[in-house]
């Protein structure tokens, strides 16, 4: 059977990944326990119009770039000056925990960064520099970390749930802003926060 030029363009563009795994501790909850979706294959078309649409977004804030090593001021700042007593060190503690459920993920997944895929699918991506953006694309740590940290905040401090998802939100979407994430990885980040902070108290 002869076979168009596109179907080797496709091959090529879906044997890519984004490289070395990392290493991570026995995740606290089991993955099999998590909802697995899988992300939208290189070559699809959601994938380059997910990429269109990072490129086209509004340049990165001041907000986005100082947290992207670092979300967990952000949060204990917010909680400190509404009167919440849970602090910094164990917002971190809790987010490393979840950072165990992320990097499994991310290496089982192991999807490439938009800039890995951006020229193949013609598209000119400037991605900012990132301190964090060293593992897989799929799912976003700053997607699921922070809105975790919203969903089990919102359990201790019910009458702050709307203030903590607007800043979970506003910390996944910088990711987009810096073209460093899909809108999948956001969503699908979002929807494991949600589920893990549930599951998973800050203590």
């Amino acid at each position: 059977m002869i076979r168009d030029f596109s179907d080797f363009i496709n091959e090529s563009i879906n044997d890519i990944n984004y490289g070395e795994k990392r290493d991570h501790e026995q995740p606290p909850i089991a993955l099999d326990e998590l909802p697995l979706i899988d992300p939208p294959a290189n070559s699809s078309d959601q994938t380059k119009q997910e990429i269109e649409e990072i490129n086209d977004m509004p340049k990165a804030t001041s907000f986005d770039i100082s947290n992207d090593k670092n979300f967990s001021d952000t949060f204990a700042e917010y909680l400190a000056a509404n009167n919440g007593s849970i602090t910094e060190d164990q917002l971190k503690r809790y987010s490393k925990k979840i950072k165990h459920i992320v990097i499994a993920l991310k290496n089982h997944y192991n999807r490439p960064r938009p800039a890995q895929l951006a020229a193949h699918h013609g598209i000119n991506l400037k991605a900012y520099p990132s301190k964090s953006a060293d593992t897989a694309s799929y799912p976003s740590g700053h997607s699921v970390q922070p809105f975790a940290i919203a969903t089990a905040l919102s359990k201790e401090y019910p009458e702050l749930k709307d203030g903590l998802f607007e800043l979970a939100d506003r910390i996944a979407k910088g990711r987009m802003r810096m073209k460093i994430h899909y809108r999948s990885d956001y969503e699908y980040g979002k929807l494991l926060g949600k589920k893990i902070g549930d599951r998973l108290s800050i203590n």
